[in-house]
């Protein structure tokens, strides 16, 4: 009889061992509806589902968590092969296109030109590496995702560098500049293609001037 009851004993003290591990089991499962970690924290980003035929155009980044987060990164080497020291990451701002991290930033302190061109990177955050653009609008629908990148940017012209601008360039109401279309190869983001024109645009226009789509 004593035999029975110890065996009983030991039956119930089994079943709710065997119970607590099953719960213990279960409550770490994650849920089908929870969010997947970030891929080093960035946000980040997954494939985005865009068909081909569509275009997809940059989205602002507003949260000022994740901003600052990013930030930190870039400014922790997170692509390796910039150095962000003399852009102005903390004035800068951020947008997502596709799969694509956008930055949009300008240089610490410059002056003269420089001071009037906003600088560009296309971060492929999942393996590290970006592609650069320079240009004097700001208009961020100047880059696209269309199939492969395609990234519309306004610059002086050639003949600027070369110290054969006219002394009236800057006082004349509108002025000849560069458009400069590339067109980035989505996965390696390596430029396929550079189409340039040139075009008069009024001076109060410039900076928001949206780049002709070349077909």
């Amino acid at each position: 009889m004593e035999a029975v009851k110890t065996m009983k004993h030991h039956i119930i003290t089994l079943m709710i061992v065997l119970g607590f591990v099953c719960c213990c089991c279960r409550d770490s499962k994650p849920s089908n509806n929870s969010t997947p970690p970030d891929n080093d924290g960035v946000l980040f980003l997954g494939e985005e589902n865009y068909s081909p035929t569509d275009t997809v155009y940059p989205i602002l980044i507003t949260d000022s968590t994740k901003i600052n987060h990013i930030t930190n990164l870039l400014r922790n080497k997170f692509v390796p092969q910039e150095d962000f020291e003399v852009f102005n990451l903390e004035e800068g701002k951020y947008y997502l296109l596709g799969k694509f991290l956008i930055v949009d930033c300008m240089l610490v302190g410059p002056s003269g030109w420089a001071s009037n061109f906003r600088h560009y990177f296309i971060i492929d955050v999942n393996n590290r590496r970006d592609a650069y653009i320079m240009s004097l609008s700001n208009n961020i629908n100047n880059f696209y995702l269309f199939d492969n990148l395609t990234v519309n940017s306004i610059e002086y012209p050639d003949m600027f560098f070369h110290g054969r601008v006219s002394k009236h360039f800057f006082d004349a109401e509108s002025t000849t500049f560069k458009l400069i279309n590339t067109t980035i190869e989505t996965d390696s983001l390596s430029t396929i293609a550079v189409k340039e024109s040139e075009k008069t645009i009024k001076w109060k226009d410039v900076y928001e001037y949206l780049v002709p789509q070349v077909q």
